[in-house]
């Protein structure tokens, strides 16, 4: 992939969070869906439209995405954690939840692997 190809990349991504946090969420949707077209093998921007598609509502296709991008790098670790999390807020899925933190715990090191671990506290409550 060039340079450009990566700059265009991280403006899209950029783009897209700064329009979900800010509430627009489809916007940031079709942003990535074009970006997704041009660049279909990225797992990254299937990572961030599953966290525009959450900032939606649209949780069967934000699993489709963090599975997406999984498949394209297993050991990636962020769309484990997002996808602990819809497992366990949206569906009250805790064991898909918990098996999703603990591959992330397993691949990530430092905050993200802090976060999943007190997800997992956390469902101890519920399971």
């Amino acid at each position: 992939m060039s340079e450009d190809d990566n700059a265009y990349i991280r403006s899209q991504l950029d783009l897209s969070r700064t329009l979900t946090e800010a509430g627009d969420a489809l916007s940031a949707i079709q942003i990535l869906k074009i970006a997704v077209s041009s660049f279909p093998d990225v797992p990254i921007i299937y990572q961030y439209l599953g966290m525009s598609y959450i900032g939606a509502s649209d949780f069967e296709n934000a699993i489709k995405c963090f599975e997406k991008a999984i498949d394209l790098h297993s050991e990636y670790p962020d769309p484990w954690f997002n996808l602990g999390t819809i497992h366990e807020d949206e569906y009250s899925d805790y064991s898909n939840a918990l098996r999703c933190y603990k591959k992330c715990i397993a691949l990530s090191e430092g905050k993200l692997s802090q976060q999943a671990l007190q997800r997992i506290n956390n469902l101890a409550d519920f399971m």
